[in-house]
């Protein structure tokens, strides 16, 4: 029985030195996360209004109702119906502290690319708008890309969108200056152009196949903008100020 005794003891202090390493383990792949998965690593889909469906620009027309929480990759395909939008963020749950891109009604918006130096995402226009709100300063990139402009957002609230009937893009900000470069037919990209705070700008084609600017850095009042995107803006700047 002494023995039998002897077995049990020598078995339960083995096991118990399992479970102590599997808790290590644990901890170190935790530490490793934190360590080096940093904030705009991923996006998130932190709110949903009315008809997003998800899909992936490999698999075009293959389409599934979008989820709260889901986590984007690249080349994942946002649809929004009419009356309708959704807003993305670096974070799961959206504070006071936290940038977010919201997608208007009837677009189609395509989680670009990934910066993997920097963390951070570029999206490409296809169709509709977006406001995105990265006013807040941080340590990744993020930029807006339609068929005729790429945009620098970071530190910026600003509105793009893009219209494939009339093949315009406008771009409305509030704050921030933004910068701006068209995309010309062969692909190549014009000078940097810096956006004024409260200005408006319109890029459109030419006679000549070519893009231009319509406008540049012209004053614009609320009523140009839709009562969506006042939606929008007022209702996350409510979520913020409560959290603040």
């Amino acid at each position: 029985m002494a023995s039998l005794k002897l077995d049990f003891k020598k078995l339960l202090r083995k096991f118990s030195l399992v479970i102590v390493g599997i808790v290590l383990a644990v901890i170190v792949l935790v530490v490793l996360s934190v360590l080096f998965n940093k904030k705009g690593d991923n996006v998130y889909v932190v709110e949903i209004n009315g008809d997003v469906s998800l899909g992936n620009s490999d698999t075009i027309g293959d389409l599934k109702e979008l989820s709260l929480n889901t986590t984007l990759s690249a080349n994942d395909v946002i649809s929004t119906g009419a009356n309708s939008s959704c807003i993305l963020a670096y974070t799961k749950k959206l504070n006071s502290k936290d940038n977010y891109i919201a997608i208007g009604e009837n677009s189609q918006v395509v989680v670009y690319k990934k910066h993997e130096a920097t963390g951070g995402y570029d999206f490409y226009i296809g169709e509709g708008s977006v406001i995105c709100n990265m006013s807040n300063k941080a340590n990744y990139i993020t930029n807006i890309t339609t068929p005729l402009s790429h945009m620098f957002v970071d530190n910026t609230i600003t509105k793009i969108s893009y219209n494939s009937e009339l093949d315009g893009t406008d771009v409305y900000t509030f704050a921030g200056n933004p910068q701006l470069q068209l995309v010309y037919p062969t692909g190549n990209l014009g000078n940097l152009e810096r956006l004024a705070k409260n200005s408006a700008c319109a890029i459109r084609n030419t006679v000549d196949n070519g893009i231009a600017f319509g406008s540049l850095n012209v004053e614009f009042k609320l009523n140009e903008l839709t009562a969506q995107d006042l939606k929008i803006m007022s209702g996350v700047a409510g979520i913020k100020n409560n959290k603040m």
